[in-house]
């Protein structure tokens, strides 16, 4: 998920490979003048519920595209040990209240170049890796081959964690 949305080459590949995709939006498409990343990441958090209690997965893996991998880091925090009561204007929602599920893994896509070595180094944990495809750009358009690279990455990731049988 990215906040305003976009980006969807490599979910859409992921799902042309074989793998359970749900293409998660929020209520600020293409429009993140007055996003309020609280509620996208409420919406989130309904997102994986849906999936969960409603499609039946057992597991989750969530992926955060871009600006979204900032989003997937908040919304795993919060899942984990809500903080927020409010947004930065006092306004709702209290994430401490909407009973969010935490993900069962997560994937890092085309972070912002500038974040991604700081967002690597910040997850404490060991089972993470950091991988780069050269000469693809932001969004793989019209890069098939690095397009192709990025589906693979994560399949044997998802293969290598038991997440897939694929």
């Amino acid at each position: 998920m990215h906040p305003i949305g976009g980006g969807e080459y490599l979910p859409m590949a992921l799902a042309k490979a074989g793998h359970h995709v749900i293409y998660c939006q929020s209520r600020y498409p293409n429009n993140d003048t007055a996003l309020i990343m609280e509620k996208v990441v409420f919406y989130l958090g309904e997102c994986i519920r849906d999936a969960k209690e409603r499609l039946g997965y057992r597991r989750v893996i969530l992926a955060g595209w871009s600006g979204g991998g900032s989003l997937a880091l908040y919304y795993q925090r919060q899942a984990a040990h809500a903080t927020v009561t409010c947004t930065p204007a006092g306004d709702p929602p209290n994430l401490q209240e909407a009973n969010l599920i935490p993900a069962d893994g997560m994937l890092l896509l085309a972070a912002h170049v500038s974040d991604a070595r700081r967002l690597f180094d910040a997850i404490a944990h060991d089972n993470k890796e950091l991988v780069e495809i050269c000469s693809a750009t932001h969004y793989y358009l019209g890069q098939r081959e690095q397009l192709r690279e990025a589906e693979q990455t994560c399949t044997h990731w998802l293969r290598r964690q038991g997440l897939t049988d694929l």
